[in-house]
């Protein structure tokens, strides 16, 4: 089989991980035996001791998990596996955590999930409606972010900044993360990171055509070394778009048939660009209250540099989204016939290039300028947040419990997918230059607060959409008419949070 077929049947492995079950007794099972070093976490993470004492026990408590994720679906949560479903490295790393974990305090653990088809809000209703009948259902909640962060002022979740065990300076936490999607400094009630395979596949990445790379500028090892050097940036980006350009039909046109630069639409390409760019919307003050920063000059240049990649020149193939409702699936079969050379989305689209017999390699977001600190990888708005309700009574269980987690997805279960699976099965190149740039997106997870909330504000998180989509590039005169509300809504959000 070929490396490409073999790295896209393991994006949709990693798509598609066993469903949950609210069943805890068939989770009751003897691990399977997984080689030491192997996906325990020994090829990336340092060998080291949980920071939970061994000796705690619960005596036979049942952990329940809720899950937003439907039990069917490639969009469901990988937090459960069961041992039928073990057999590969991934698979069996996540079926051994969750063993360990169990084993370790003498607990069972309970998935429950969302039904499939289930109306939209469900969700949050479900978890609404329990907390405020006093209801003790679920120690632990695993909720989408978009969803989820709507609870945040509505009294449904506990403030976790005491919680016992939990530290979320820990590296198995997406630390700059979960700050980012916080209020204040008092006040904590999602956390996020290895505990779940998720929020890795739902980090912003660019795919790039070896072929039509090759034979437009070179080897493609050189592409890793420029963005090694820092030099992918936007600029570098629009130059490559437009030259690779072709009139393949010859008729004289930008058409459906020729050959393009990059491939999308001006919905979450547009927030992928925005915020891994460097651009950000909010910043924080000294007691780590949100304010906004996006009136800037950089923002306005910002905007100038992805008008002109998006439609000054005919090198953007810039999809109607409501005329093509299947948008990712056709922009990755234009991707996969070597029509495009460039595939902005996140990891996880790699599902659906399963057919694809061209090689790819895959690469950071360009940053904004050679000025910029570093790359960044902006968080998909569907990754999974772990909460916990305001009803739960078993606050040292369910603390011990996410601590622990996280803690063995370190250690076991992001080596399994990253650097066993993703890095040395995988991968179309043996180059480490390659695998220094997947490690560059996993290692620069972020969000901006007004991306997480945007709803709550005016649509200012996504106002670069709102401007693409217009094919406007006047972001003052739109921003501005946004402020005023967005700044009184976001004063709401913070005096309802941290009130």
């Amino acid at each position: 089989m070929k490396k490409s077929k073999i790295l896209l049947l393991f994006l949709i492995l990693a798509a598609v991980f066993a469903s949950c079950s609210k069943d805890a007794d068939e989770n009751k099972q003897t691990p399977p035996d997984i080689e030491e070093g192997a996906a325990t976490g020994e090829t990336s993470a340092e060998k080291q001791k949980s920071p939970v004492p061994d000796d705690l026990k619960f005596d036979g408590q049942t952990v329940r998990f809720y899950s937003y994720y439907p039990e069917e679906g490639i969009d469901i949560d990988r937090m459960n596996v069961k041992e039928k479903d073990a057999g590969d490295v991934v698979n069996d790393s996540i079926y051994k955590r969750n063993m360990d974990v169990m084993d370790k305090f003498g607990v069972m653990f309970e998935f429950t999930n969302t039904p499939p088809g289930a109306a939209g809000n469900y969700p949050n209703d479900l978890i609404s409606k329990a907390v405020a009948a006093g209801m003790d259902d679920y120690e632990i909640v695993i909720g989408n972010q978009y969803m989820c962060v709507q609870l945040a002022t509505k009294g449904v979740y506990k403030n976790l900044i005491n919680l016992p065990y939990l530290d979320i300076t820990n590296k198995w936490w997406a630390t700059q993360y979960i700050n980012d999607l916080t209020i204040g400094k008092d006040v904590l009630m999602y956390v996020t990171g290895d505990i779940s395979l998720s929020w890795l596949v739902r980090l912003s990445a660019i795919y790039f055509n070896k072929k039509l790379y090759t034979d437009n500028f070179g080897q493609p090892d050189d592409f890793y070394q420029l963005v090694l050097d820092g030099k992918w940036t936007l600029d570098e980006l629009n130059t490559m778009v437009k030259a690779v350009y072709r009139d393949l039909d010859g008729d004289g046109a930008p058409s459906e048939q020729d050959q393009y630069g990059m491939i999308g639409h001006t919905y979450s390409t547009t927030d992928l660009f925005t915020y891994s760019s460097g651009i950000r919307a909010t910043a924080r003050d000294e007691n780590g209250l949100p304010y906004f920063v996006f009136n800037n000059e950089k923002t306005v240049r910002y905007v100038e540099k992805l008008y002109d990649i998006f439609y000054n020149g005919p090198g953007m193939f810039l999809i109607n989204v409501s005329a093509i409702p299947e948008f990712d699936r056709y922009m990755n079969d234009k991707f996969a016939a070597n029509k495009v050379l460039f595939r902005a989305d996140v990891l996880v689209s790699g599902e659906r290039l399963r057919n694809m017999e061209t090689d790819f390699g895959i690469i950071p977001f360009p940053k904004f300028d050679e000025n910029e600190p570093s790359y960044l990888a902006l968080v998909h708005d569907v990754a999974p947040l772990m909460c916990i309700p305001l009803t739960c009574e078993k606050d040292e269980l369910a603390g011990a419990v996410l601590e622990e987690m996280a803690f063995r997805g370190y250690m076991d279960m992001t080596p399994a997918f990253f650097d066993v699976a993703l890095k040395n099965k995988y991968m179309r190149d043996s180059d480490d230059k390659a695998m220094q740039c997947l490690d560059i997106i996993r290692t620069n997870a972020m969000t901006d607060f007004a991306y997480v909330y945007n709803y709550a504000l005016n649509n200012v998180g996504l106002i670069m959409r709102d401007l693409m989509t217009k094919k406007s590039s006047n972001f003052v005169s739109a921003y501005e008419k946004a402020e005023d509300r967005a700044n009184k809504s976001l004063q709401k959000i913070i005096e309802a949070y941290i009130g």
